[in-house]
């Protein structure tokens, strides 16, 4: 015997969908813990409180202008390329503007330490690692002004 609503085509719309409870949209999920709602609009005018008298002039008024229009002056400054090497070199002091040969010294820098701390992890505790700081190829180079004295820049190894 077959159940004659199974045998209506009106009646079936093809599979199921199972209903969930309306409470919560996602189960186990708080809701939020602060008001969503948005901020009141801003006012121009300030709120009215004790002793405020708030008076409009009629007419056009103007707030804050300049009647002589202004120019902005962009200035770019580019990094000078002072073409420094690890040998003197011939150039204008920016200090005292004089040409002159730049004085130059050896100080460690990335290199040295770089190789110091390698001599240091393979074993040479004993101030072997301090080898780097005697060799003139891993230290860098600054350069002084032979006539002020003033450092003029850096060669730097790495």
């Amino acid at each position: 015997m077959q159940n004659s609503d199974s045998n209506n085509p009106a009646k079936t719309t093809g599979p199921q969908q199972p209903t969930y409870p309306q409470s919560q949209p996602y189960p186990g999920v708080a809701p939020p813990l602060f008001n969503m709602e948005p901020p009141p609009p801003y006012s121009m005018q300030p709120p009215p409180g004790p002793g405020f008298i708030h008076v409009q002039q009629p007419g056009n008024q103007t707030f804050g202008t300049n009647p002589t229009p202004t120019t902005t002056h962009v200035i770019t400054v580019q990094p000078i390329s002072l073409g420094l090497s690890p040998n003197p070199v011939q150039m204008t002091c920016p200090n005292c503007n004089a040409t002159t040969l730049t004085e130059i010294s050896a100080v460690p820098g990335l290199l040295t330490y770089l190789a110091a701390g390698t001599l240091f992890l393979c074993g040479c505790w004993a101030g072997c690692c301090l080898i780097p700081c005697c060799i003139p190829d891993c230290l860098d180079i600054d350069h002084r002004c032979s006539n002020c004295k003033t450092n003029v820049g850096r060669y730097r190894r790495i």
